[in-house]
């Protein structure tokens, strides 16, 4: 996968940093959600196309909620500032 998302530049902040992970999860997610949408004309099979409409789901849904997340007007929800612990 390239690497042509570095236009964030230097992080300084907290926010700055989720702005920008919540921005590079997006355009992942809206290129894999092309990909996955020209895999379906490989379908062989009821069984691979049933596989291939749960992971185009799976994407749409991803994209739906990254775009609530990014929305200024919308907020994040519970689960998104709920601290989850790190162990490093």
């Amino acid at each position: 996968m390239s690497n042509k998302s570095h236009k964030f530049g230097l992080v300084m902040a907290k926010s700055d940093f989720r702005k920008a992970a919540l921005e590079l999860a997006m355009e992942r997610a809206l290129n894999a959600e092309s990909h996955t949408k020209w895999l379906g004309q490989k379908c062989r099979n009821e069984r691979e196309r049933a596989a291939w409409v749960d992971c185009l789901m799976l994407y749409e849904n991803t994209i739906l909620q990254l775009n609530q997340t990014l929305d200024p007007t919308v907020g994040p929800s519970e689960v998104e500032v709920k601290p989850y612990p790190c162990y490093v």
